[in-house]
């Protein structure tokens, strides 16, 4: 486990059916949206659960940290901006 560059949480890397990893908060949580079945060496065989395809037994279900972690995504703009002069035009 390692822990993230933004927020400093836990994080599991989840080994997709893709081939790539995806971060997910450490402990398992039945809510989440990646299910993944548990292996001596992590999680492997990751998947979105879906309509078409929900959590299989023996899968362990995990929330994307992305999803949770505060640092990401587009930072909340804090003040207004200040309005352009017409003489620019």
């Amino acid at each position: 486990m390692t822990a993230c560059r933004e927020c400093g949480a836990t994080l599991r890397f989840v080994r997709m059916e893709t081939g790539k990893a995806m971060p997910c908060n450490a402990i398992a949580d039945p809510t989440g949206n990646v299910a993944a079945r548990p292996t001596g060496r992590g999680h492997v065989d990751g998947y979105v659960i879906t309509a078409n395809r929900p959590a299989t037994a023996g899968y362990d279900t995990f929330r994307p940290h992305f999803a949770d972690c505060d640092m990401r995504g587009p930072k909340p703009r804090t003040t207004t901006p200040k309005p352009i002069p017409n003489a620019l035009f």
